[in-house]
């Protein structure tokens, strides 16, 4: 036992501060004299790179006074998401969550408009016209149960309907934006002069959060945590340039935040406080006096969700809420863990809502105003993100704001280029999805299709005819909705697309061409009554064998084919004598380097003629002649495992493949 000079056991404060610089000498020593920066630095592929250990006197360079609370508040809303289309059934839906503690809902009311259709579709809930807002919040306590509309261009409209409506309503928020818009459609909403109009008329609408920073959307499309910051900032700093100038201060109050809380547990949590730092600057470079505090509201992502081994998004769901708590989010909202493959039931919604309960009522995140202020690692990682995030947003800056770079397409290309090395991580295996792309597992039983389609139907039309001329876009809605007018009859006043221009971002899940290859081979059994067998045959040098025929059990497993693994065969002989041969059979030879040289031609003579021969590994300067003895695939680390398994699959199900020549 370590005791002090007079015997006594020694406290923590009895023991000598170790410096950095004592840090790196013993892990230099450790590392043999290896530079520690290359081998141990983490490349976090979101924009930013972390040291492997942080002490006391890396807090004393950060550009943000670390001994001071990024968050000087505790608690936040916790949110509930809101799937039902018609209002009726989604006032009971809210009515039967308010009963379980439930106070604050998103509902999800946007609409489409294209050239040459009449109206256009809405998706989600359909508040097609004032009796439809009136019936949604039928018996609901409107003030003291807070909404957050997902409503797009459509916000102008229920904005409208919501003044008209005889109750009021607690600050409310709209995800509005329409920078977004042209992102994912390649458009522009409206001109340029309609989208100034329409901002300053929104920021007008006083106790309502009119204007979204929508940070969300960049991460479902790709984008890296800085790449997610600094848009937000950018659409932020873009409003307020449209803003008239003697309305700019008290409009940034109307400005709020939507980020995503996702995967990476301590980056998210940094990620989090970073955009509070950001908002301070930009409040500070527009000169404000009396700037408001930010509102920051977060969704748990859907990027990592998969249908496959649906309950592993339950416990990704829970670290995403951990860290968006810890971060200090004003608001949370959990998406139940089955989304992707239905319309969530009671029992997944009951999980969402506790999660959040359970960390603020048993847990008690609420207690403590940013609990992770202080902590050497993530105040590191603050700063870090904070400058990388204030740079990429400067950048845009330069370029002329977030409208001229989505414009120009250089938002578009950054991002594209980060969800490509996104997906090519999670398909080459080095980004791990678990039960997807690694850890299948083989006895759960699959929906038939994967994402449940959002609700859609055409907007309503009535023989009401909208005078567009009015200035006063908002109180020309509200008379329009008091005189029966639906959404249609009124959308062009909102949305009316310019021609296709610019580049465009599609929202990417990254296991989802996993998740289609599971299906496809569900499909394809059922189809053809054909049921594939991979059987792995493990020889040789133990060590290698088992490491080879583990790594061809997950990446072979993710195809949906039933796996054979055995412990081991004495020879390749033994294993053909064992082996009971189906009609859609793979070989996996398992072995060491060395000693495939030797295997692979007796293994080609046994197997070959009876399916496809695989050989676990990289081959090398050895690929010809394998090839030439009759192995017909390689699987190794680094190559693109959805790519062999739909090759495979095209060659075991011949019927199908003939079906499609045909």
């Amino acid at each position: 036992m370590t005791t002090n000079k007079n015997g006594q056991k020694k406290r923590l404060w009895d023991f000598e501060p170790v410096s950095k610089i004592k840090w790196e000498e013993k892990i230099n020593q450790d590392l043999k004299g290896a530079d520690y920066k290359s081998k141990l630095f983490w490349n976090s592929h979101e924009g930013f790179t972390a040291a492997p250990f942080y002490t006391q006197e890396d807090l004393q360079n950060l550009e943000h006074n670390a001994k001071k609370t990024i968050i000087d508040r505790t608690g936040w809303t916790c949110c509930e998401p809101i799937y039902e289309t018609a209002p009726g059934d989604a006032n009971e839906a809210m009515k039967t969550a308010i009963e379980k503690d439930s106070a604050s809902f998103q509902i999800r009311s946007k609409s489409s408009w294209k050239s040459g259709m009449l109206g256009g579709d809405m998706y989600g809930t359909q508040i097609q016209k004032q009796a439809d807002l009136d019936r949604l919040m039928d018996g609901i306590d409107t003030e003291s149960v807070e909404f957050t509309f997902d409503s797009g261009m459509t916000t102008p409209a229920l904005v409208a309907m919501m003044n008209n409506h005889p109750e009021k309503f607690n600050n409310p928020k709209f995800v509005f934006d329409p920078f977004t818009y042209i992102a994912e459609r390649g458009r522009l909403p409206f001109d340029e002069k309609k989208l100034k109009e329409i901002v300053n008329q929104l920021v007008d609408q006083k106790n309502y959060k009119t204007l979204c920073a929508d940070g969300l959307f960049y991460h479902r499309t790709g984008a890296t945590i800085v790449q997610e910051l600094a848009l937000a900032l950018a659409t932020a700093s873009e409003y307020l340039s449209l803003i008239d100038e003697e309305k700019k201060e008290s409009a940034a109050d109307e400005i709020f935040v939507r980020l995503a809380a996702g995967p990476l547990y301590f980056p998210e949590i940094a990620k989090l406080r970073v955009i509070r730092l950001l908002w301070d600057q930009l409040m500070e470079a527009y000169g404000f006096e009396n700037p408001p505090k930010l509102t920051v509201i977060a969704e748990t992502s859907k990027t990592n969700k998969t249908i496959t081994d649906p309950h592993n998004n339950l416990i990704r769901t829970i670290t995403e809420s951990m860290s968006a708590v810890l971060g200090g989010v004003n608001q949370l909202m959990v998406h139940p863990y089955n989304t992707l493959e239905s319309t969530p039931g009671n029992f997944s919604r009951r999980i969402a809502r506790n999660i959040q309960y359970i960390l603020r009522d048993e847990s008690h995140f609420d207690k403590v105003a940013d609990p992770s202020a202080g902590s050497y690692y993530i105040e590191n990682l603050t700063s870090t993100i904070a400058k990388e995030a204030w740079e990429y947003f400067q950048t845009i800056e330069n370029e002329g704001g977030v409208l001229q770079s989505l414009k120009n397409g250089s938002i578009q290309e950054v991002i594209n280029r980060s969800k490509a090395e996104r997906e090519k991580a999670v398909n080459q295996g080095k980004k791990v999805l678990v039960g997807t792309n690694y850890y299948a597992n083989a006895e759960e039983e699959l929906p038939d299709t994967i994402d449940a389609e959002s609700f859609a139907d055409s907007l309503e039309l009535t023989d009401f005819e909208h005078d567009d001329s009015s200035e006063d876009l908002i109180q020309s809605l509200q008379n329009a909705f008091k005189n029966e007018a639906t959404v249609g009859d009124v959308i062009e006043a909102m949305l009316k697309p310019e021609k296709v221009l610019y580049q465009v971002v599609e929202e990417t899940r990254l296991g989802s061409v996993f998740d289609e290859i599971r299906l496809r081979t569900k499909s394809l059994s059922e189809e053809t009554e054909i049921e594939p067998v991979v059987h792995l045959v493990p020889v040789g040098d133990v060590k290698w064998r088992n490491a080879r025929a583990t790594f061809s059990h997950n990446t072979l497993g993710c195809g949906g084919f039933k796996i054979d693994h055995p412990t081991g065969y004495d020879s390749i002989d033994e294993a053909a004598e064992k082996i009971e041969f189906g009609e859609a059979d793979l070989f996996v030879l398992c072995s060491s380097d060395k000693e495939y040289e030797e295997f692979v031609e007796p293994f080609c003579d046994a197997f070959s003629d009876k399916g496809i021969c695989i050989l676990a590994g990289h081959p090398g300067d050895n690929e010809e002649s394998y090839r030439a003895a009759g192995m017909d695939l390689f699987i190794h680390k680094g190559m693109d495992i959805p790519a062999l398994l739909l090759n495979i699959q095209n060659d075991l199900f011949k019927i199908e493949k003939d079906h499609e020549t045909t």
